[in-house]
């Protein structure tokens, strides 16, 4: 099993927290919140897709502003058909 950080962030569609992991920073098995990101995590998840631990819907992470850590947060996705 390798190392990797986590980010937890709040689900827009149930409201409770998901954990996302990311293996671009230090991999020290670090936990981050959505609003407090390291640069080098907060690139690594920028736009990608992932699931809810909780009611498993989708959502996309993305960078709400560029500073010194990148606060980013999840937003609703709905699969194109």
């Amino acid at each position: 099993m390798g190392c990797f950080d986590t980010v937890k962030f709040m689900c827009p569609f149930c409201q409770e927290l998901t954990d996302v992991q990311s293996k671009a920073g230090s991999c020290s098995l670090t936990t981050y919140i959505e609003t407090d990101v390291p640069s080098d995590i907060a690139k690594d998840l920028n736009n990608s897709t992932e699931s809810c631990d909780n009611c498993k819907a989708a959502f996309k992470i993305v960078a709400v502003k560029e500073i010194k850590n990148i606060r980013m947060s999840a937003v609703p996705y709905y699969k194109e058909d």
